[in-house]
């Protein structure tokens, strides 16, 4: 069994082709020393092998195989052969999955669930229509944005619509560091898309800064916000507001580390949790409203709060250092 976890790749599948290498560099050889837990017939030629990495049943790896002239190589279903696509209705979502992902889909629905009293428990809206989730068993399926390792993301042309990677296939990876299973991942993740949702009806997000749309998002789903401030606090100096904008706007491709990147978001957090305790939900919306005309913060900060862009900027770093101990 532990030689399927070393399998080479189904060569025919060319969108994980060029995802591999991506998948290699991120989890580093981890599973190479794991075990396989069980392993499960899944449709046609295909199975599914729940992996342990070192970290026990319950951060287990799905992986999917298909086997070719007798050797087990590490695959993914075609389109033709995942079934016809069917619709889910949940108590909040309509979850748009294929065949291949009818064991999981009430998973998926309750977690969705989950994550809905989270949002609209946080910011007091709810979205006006009922959203879709389009959910995709493999990396073919899943529009191309943000690499393997983003379980779900918020299309804001569509207005109404989350894409989100399925468990038990690709998609959804366990975080044992962080004591993230592959359901708090996607829970997490839908939270996340869908307060971009919520959000964008407020005001749209595409005329906010990054760190505004992008703290809120986490500030609401991050079940381990605390812990993820606390450690981008220690990681060095805190940079200005402008700053954290170009790096979660420019992220990888403008040459920001996945650190960087990681750093950013967590002192959004920050920063959307100074706003909410000092000026309320209001204030934080009244900011992002005013910037959403001025296009500068520097016009739109004394309109929304009352005090300078220059304040705000000592004030949130003066909270951090206080509530995070730096």
């Amino acid at each position: 069994a532990e030689a399927a976890i070393l399998a080479p790749l189904d060569q025919q599948i060319l969108t994980r082709k060029r995802v591999q290498n991506e998948i290699s560099q991120k989890r580093r050889g981890s599973l190479a020393a794991g075990r396989v837990l069980r392993v499960q017939q899944h449709r046609g030629p295909y199975l599914r092998a729940w992996i342990d990495a070192g970290s026990g049943e319950r951060f287990a790896w799905t992986m999917v195989f298909r086997q070719v002239d007798g050797q087990w190589l590490l695959s993914e279903p075609r389109d033709r052969e995942l079934g016809s696509r069917q619709l889910y209705e949940s108590a909040h979502f309509r979850i748009r999955y294929w065949e291949w992902d009818g064991d999981v889909v009430d998973r998926a629905g309750r977690l969705a669930d989950e994550a809905y009293a989270r949002v609209v428990g946080a910011l007091n809206v709810e979205p006006k229509l009922k959203p879709i989730i389009v959910m995709s068993p493999t990396f073919e399926t899943h529009p191309g944005r943000g690499g393997h390792s983003q379980a779900a993301f918020y299309n804001p042309d569509l207005k109404d619509t989350l894409f989100v990677r399925s468990l038990e296939s690709y998609g959804t990876p366990p975080y044992p560091t962080l004591g993230m299973t592959s359901e708090d991942e996607l829970r997490w993740s839908i939270a996340h898309e869908l307060t971009h949702l919520v959000n964008d009806q407020v005001v749209p997000i595409v005329k906010m800064q990054e760190w505004m749309s992008e703290g809120l998002a986490e500030w609401v789903s991050s079940p381990i916000k605390d812990r993820l401030v606390a450690q981008a606090v220690r990681g060095g100096r805190l940079p200005s507001l402008k700053e954290l904008d170009d790096t979660i706007n420019g992220k990888e491709q403008m040459g920001y580390s996945a650190q960087q990147v990681r750093r950013a978001y967590d002192l959004s957090i920050a920063v959307v949790e100074y706003l909410v305790e000092r000026y309320g939900l209001d204030g934080f919306w009244r900011l992002a409203k005013e910037f959403a005309t001025a296009r500068s913060m520097v016009e739109a900060t004394p309109k929304a709060l009352g005090v300078s862009y220059q304040q705000l900027e000592g004030d949130w770093q003066q909270y951090v250092r206080q509530q995070y101990g730096r």
